[in-house]
């Protein structure tokens, strides 16, 4: 049994980032640096501590499913993320991102 931490990562306005689980919080903070465009977003971080690693899967699951982070991918049933074409000269803004989500979210509710 390896002990698993779910962890969160949020931005300095309190909006959440990204859901994920590590058995070495450390290590995989590390790949994000290296591999996530909003790494230098993270202003806050929380880890919820579980015995085993299927009990942190399930919770990542559920946050995922609850909470909408914007970076997170694959299994998110969230609103559809609006496609935003990579442009070196202007990039979107994480608020206006966030806008997005929250558009594509209300449009998606609609009948």
């Amino acid at each position: 049994m390896q002990r698993t931490s779910l962890y969160r990562h949020f931005d300095a306005r309190g909006r959440l980032l990204y859901v994920g689980i590590s058995g070495e919080h450390p290590t995989r903070l590390r790949a994000h640096r290296y591999n996530s465009r909003w790494y230098w977003d993270i202003a806050t971080i929380t880890l919820e501590h579980f015995a085993t690693f299927e009990e942190a899967l399930s919770a990542e699951k559920m946050a995922i499913i609850q909470e909408c982070p914007l970076f997170n991918v694959s299994g998110a049933p969230c609103p559809p993320r609006p496609k935003v074409k990579a442009d070196v000269r202007k990039r979107k803004s994480y608020e206006e991102l966030w806008e997005d989500v929250h558009a594509a979210f209300a449009q998606a509710m609609e009948p």
